[in-house]
């Protein structure tokens, strides 16, 4: 299984999103999606997460939140995935975000996410953040 990780970064009401690389040996090269990546070897979830943000865009973040993973299947191909979703409140930036992965980063609102071209389960997760803002979406006898 590949397993991957992705962090959902806001700031003064905005999410932080990569315009991803226009390769075509990437997964949706060109579509805005969130920092993070690939899991390595004997390395827990916490550990990737801060290991690519420090490597993506040279900042160290702490008080990541899991919020949710799902498994999936891609048609087509062999390999199963799954992917961890963590939100991390952002207190304050450096004066320029460097980035070494990917062709632009920008704090977006959720309203010109929805305009953009995202990454589909990108776009689920942050539309799941954006739902739990309203209360009662899930039933009260889940537990």
């Amino acid at each position: 299984m590949i397993v991957s990780v992705k962090a959902i970064l806001k700031f003064k009401k905005k999410y932080l999103m990569q315009l991803r690389d226009k390769k075509k040996d990437i997964f949706f090269a060109n579509f805005w999606g969130f920092f993070g990546g690939q899991v390595d070897k004997k390395e827990d979830y916490k550990t990737a997460i801060k290991r690519e943000l420090k490597e993506e865009i040279n900042i160290k973040m702490k008080n990541f939140k899991k919020i949710f993973s799902f498994n999936y299947k891609i048609s087509g191909i062999k390999s199963k995935f799954k992917t961890i979703y963590f939100t991390c409140e952002v207190k304050s930036l450096p004066k320029k975000v460097f980035i070494s992965e990917g062709q632009a980063a920008k704090f977006l609102t959720y309203n010109e996410i929805k305009k953009i071209n995202v990454v589909p389960w990108d776009l689920t997760a942050i539309s799941y953040l954006e739902a739990l803002k309203k209360k009662y979406i899930f039933p009260k006898n889940l537990k």
